[in-house]
């Protein structure tokens, strides 16, 4: 008797199927992508890691090259990543991010740029130091942030993989959206985290909020509010799912000077301009 296709899932890198998500690895946050072993991580960000050290040998070129190290690389690593001076994170328009971690050890600059997933550093791409400190400005695109590993808490876990799974789709889904209606004008998608303190005041006093989508997991629902920050007039946008077993998680925040991405999800002009 022929049973129905079960829900596949594959490895971004070798493309092997699986059935079970629990099969599957994730370095990135808010990533779809999954893979079957550390081998097929380190194979598919292969190019971003050779990237980064063509961009040390030129930066190296520059200043002046260093002894290398007698210790273990290692003994920094953990240094730098469990107590860093400053973090940065980079995010490209596709809202593929990566972080980047500054920390003088004795008379060296280290940087180390990783990734990270459940609020913890994952796979490292690179890790670099100098004894001048020029060697960190090389480094600083994008945004400070600040975490504690030890005491954030992560509100995934207290879903289940079949909900992680719609939320990442989702997010998918309406980035994709989003960026058909965004101008070139609009908030500089390095700065949206800047915003990120509008989310809890937008759901708990929308202007406006509609169910975009219902099915079998849960709802979709946008929440629009119109607020001031910095002297400019923000158009803010929260999607929120809630899922069927009542646990909720938002899916995107997006602010924008203009109100053409909550249109396009609204369907009709929320905000009349006088």
């Amino acid at each position: 008797m022929i049973t129905p296709i079960k829900n596949l899932y594959f490895c971004q890198n070798c493309k092997k199927i699986t059935s079970s998500l629990s099969d599957l690895f994730f370095v990135e946050e808010n990533s779809v992508r999954g893979f079957c072993s550390e081998l097929c991580i380190e194979e598919f960000y292969s190019g971003l890691v050779n990237h980064f050290l063509l961009e040390d040998k030129k930066i190296r070129k520059e200043i002046g090259e260093v002894e290398p190290l007698e210790e273990n690389e290692n003994f920094y690593l953990d240094q730098i990543l469990n107590s860093p001076e400053k973090i940065l994170k980079n995010q490209n328009e596709l809202h593929e991010v990566y972080y980047t971690f500054f920390k003088k050890i004795e008379s060296r600059y280290f940087v180390c740029v990783c990734f990270i997933y459940n609020n913890a550093p994952s796979f490292v791409h690179f890790l670099g130091f100098h004894t001048s400190e020029r060697y960190n400005s090389f480094f600083e695109n994008g945004t400070p942030v600040n975490f504690s590993f030890s005491t954030i808490e992560d509100p995934s876990q207290n879903i289940t993989s079949e909900e992680l799974e719609y939320l990442e789709q989702k997010k998918s889904f309406y980035i994709s959206k989003i960026l058909e209606s965004r101008r070139d004008d609009d908030i500089h998608f390095e700065d949206l985290v800047k915003y990120e303190f509008l989310k809890d005041n937008t759901i708990s006093s929308a202007d406006f909020n509609k169910v975009l989508e219902s099915d079998l997991i849960g709802d979709v629902e946008a929440f629009a509010k119109i607020t001031k920050h910095d002297g400019k007039t923000i158009y803010n946008l929260v999607l929120m799912a809630t899922f069927k077993t009542q646990s909720k998680m938002p899916i995107l925040t997006i602010p924008s000077y203009h109100t053409d991405i909550i249109e396009s999800l609204f369907e009709y002009k929320v905000y009349q301009k006088n």
